[in-house]
């Protein structure tokens, strides 16, 4: 016996079976809603869905969206990093610069010092950011293929045929 569901009852249930980490199991059922008069679907009917309606390949494109949305996330934390490492060496900069000129070079190393880590945290961060950008916006095969430049190894394509030897004949 079949039993029609609505289609707004069927994507719940298919939110439901991907927050459940796409396990259909007794405690999965245990936890299906029933439908405003009453009914509820089988373990077997669910299974049905997760096969006839697409919900595995549903399942991964939201874990893929879900992915480069915390990628995004990371990449903006890293870029405000840098941003603020890039403040605090120009901040270290002035300041030492301020004491140079009221002190003078021969009273206190700290000062180039100071101007010295100044210079090279913003160096660093400036520089740091600009290719974080870029490695973040190069697609797969491009990273593939820079990471064996860097390995030094050449990528190696083999083309050919593929032949099924059946052992038992």
């Amino acid at each position: 016996m079949s039993i029609d569901y609505p289609e707004e009852y069927i994507e719940q249930i298919f939110y439901l079976y991907y927050e459940n980490s796409r396990k259909v199991g007794d405690v999965f059922i245990s936890k299906i809603p029933d439908t405003s008069d009453g009914k509820k679907p089988r373990k077997e009917t669910v299974l049905n869905w997760v096969k006839t309606r697409g919900w595995v390949e549903r399942a991964d494109a939201l874990d893929a969206e879900a992915s480069m949305k915390m990628d995004e996330k990371v990449i903006q934390r890293r870029m405000a990093m840098f941003k603020k490492h890039e403040e605090v060496g120009t901040e270290l900069m002035e300041k030492g610069l301020e004491y140079l000129k009221e002190n003078g070079i021969s009273t206190d190393a700290a000062a180039i010092r100071a101007i010295d880590l100044g210079i090279t945290t913003r160096v660093a961060s400036t520089g740091m950011a600009e290719v974080f950008i870029k490695i973040s916006k190069m697609p797969n095969d491009a990273l593939n293929a820079e990471l064996q430049k860097l390995l030094g190894k050449k990528e190696e394509i083999i083309d050919g045929d593929m032949e099924v030897i059946d052992e038992e004949e």
